[in-house]
């Protein structure tokens, strides 16, 4: 077995594992203290409880690999690097909206290699390897095939350190373009739909490398369009902006967006 194939195979029990803990504490939500990170930013012991128990099982399989997590940060290799968003909608999670995702990523020498995405309310689990195709559930899946924007469904994210008009400059540019939009809280689950044809695009003004490196990995591998999150050498560690749609409407995204994707 490659070490890919056996990062995958770990990627995939670290990932259920922690999903398993995290739908435990959400069917007992009510027994956990919320924390303040920041405006509209919260944070309880399940996110870091399921972040410890993801890192603790990838590590004891791979010691020499490093992380880069969101509520435990960057420890060890950069070379050899899992970034991790241990739940992904975390404001949903705690109200009880069960539309959050544990969400997990392989870079290697800077590229992703690996991806994983999994919906522990529903046991979905997306899957991707760099040149080797996305799934669902073992099952292979592909982006829609749209080509009008008055078709389109775009997924929105919205961060409060962007200034406002950033993002509603950017709506009423698509709502112009005839193109319909949801904002439904977890940019791991938006970014798994547009891989799956659910959703046509996504689109975050401003966003962290943990939130969407793994959904923008399973995207391109299911034949999506996406931004490449450090195009210019930019780090893992700063935020940015990030879409990613399906492969007929990639002139309009990038239109409404300003952004460049690749694909």
């Amino acid at each position: 077995m490659s070490s890919n194939e056996r990062r995958m195979q770990a990627g995939i029990e670290a990932v259920r594992k922690g999903g398993a803990h995290a739908l435990g504490l959400f069917k007992r939500r009510d027994e956990l203290v919320i924390e303040k990170k920041g405006r509209q930013d919260l944070v309880s012991r399940a996110d870091r409880e399921t972040e410890t128990i993801i890192r603790d099982h990838i590590s004891a399989l791979f010691p020499e690999d490093g992380f880069l997590g969101e509520e435990h940060g960057a420890a060890g290799s950069t070379d050899r690097m899992w970034i991790i968003d241990p739940i992904d909608g975390t404001a949903n999670y705690l109200a009880g909206i069960d539309y959050w995702g544990v969400l997990l990523a392989y870079v290697e020498n800077g590229r992703p290699t690996l991806s994983f995405t999994y919906d522990a309310c529903r046991d979905e689990l997306w899957t991707a390897e760099a040149g080797k195709g996305a799934f669902r559930n073992g099952k292979p899946i592909r982006c829609a095939d749209t080509s009008r924007a008055d078709e389109a469904l775009l997924a929105l994210s919205f961060n409060f350190k962007l200034d406002p008009p950033v993002y509603t400059n950017m709506l009423e540019a698509a709502i112009r373009k005839g193109i319909d939009h949801r904002r439904l809280g977890s940019s791991a689950l938006k970014l798994a739909y547009v891989a799956d044809g659910r959703f046509d695009a996504t689109v975050s003004m401003l966003t962290n490398s943990w939130d969407v490196v793994p959904g923008l990995l399973l995207v391109k591998e299911a034949g999506g369009c996406i931004v490449d999150f450090t195009a210019d050498g930019h780090p893992y560690d700063q935020p940015r902006p990030a879409a990613a749609c399906a492969p007929g409407i990639r002139s309009v995204i990038e239109e409404v967006t300003g952004l460049t994707l690749d694909g």
